[in-house]
């Protein structure tokens, strides 16, 4: 069974080019541009992988990855973070906050599969 991927993500671009690597790949995925839709899709779509823009319009990725990670009732979803910063305490907030892998954009889609296969092997 082929993982499931909801990619968070403001910029169409970014996201588009997320969504068709994804798929090509054998994920299953959906899409969300903002908080407000992120938030609609969570309540019907539970995803093993949940690429997360730091800077998601309305809110932070960061603020939304502590979130998911208070609720009680929330399902295990492997996050990653994709931040613009490159900034070391950037990286350690994104963990702290309960994010498993982040990385800072601009990646290679090399390194966005390495990390996303290194979180879900075995599933």
């Amino acid at each position: 069974m082929a993982c499931s991927m909801l990619i968070a993500d403001g910029e169409p671009t970014i996201r588009q080019a997320l969504d068709h690597l994804m798929t090509r790949e054998g994920y299953s995925v959906s899409v969300a541009e903002d908080a407000s839709h992120l938030d609609a899709t969570l309540e019907r779509v539970h995803p093993d992988v949940l690429l997360l823009d730091a800077a998601l319009p309305g809110r932070s990725g960061y603020e939304i990855c502590q979130e998911i990670r208070r609720r009680a009732d929330a399902r295990p979803v492997r996050i990653v973070l994709l931040s613009c910063s490159t900034r070391h305490d950037d990286a350690m907030r994104g963990r702290a906050l309960g994010a498993d892998a982040v990385l800072a954009k601009p990646f290679t889609a090399r390194e966005l599969l390495r990390t996303v296969q290194s979180l879900t092997a075995g599933q």
